[in-house]
């Protein structure tokens, strides 16, 4: 999957610069970066540069991982008002959360 991801960057660029030749400067030659950036390149002055390749995703495509984030949020501050309420208080009969570090 990440093999096929990368090919599919390195045709978005390799359209970018058929596109704008000049994308940046003249010239410069775009490798695989160690991803965040996905390329890199040297200028002539000896500048490094890296391009980071992004998407635009719909709505209905963010929405479940926005959900899903939200979700995981949400059961973080229950186990932190348990786990608070659980060594401040008294002793309780209520179920109870614990965390032991490892």
């Amino acid at each position: 999957m990440v093999q096929n991801a990368k090919l599919n960057e390195k045709e978005v660029l390799d359209s970018l610069l058929m596109a704008y030749p000049g994308f940046l400067r003249e010239g410069l030659r775009w490798s695989p970066g160690p991803d965040p950036p996905d390329f890199i390149t040297t200028s002539a002055e000896g500048e490094r540069l890296g391009l980071e390749m992004t998407e635009w995703l719909h709505k209905a495509q963010t929405s479940v991982s926005i959900s899903n984030q939200e979700s995981r949020i949400q059961l973080l501050q229950v186990l932190v008002r348990a786990c608070f309420d659980h060594c401040r208080g008294p002793p309780s009969t209520k179920p109870s959360i614990q965390h032991c570090p490892r």
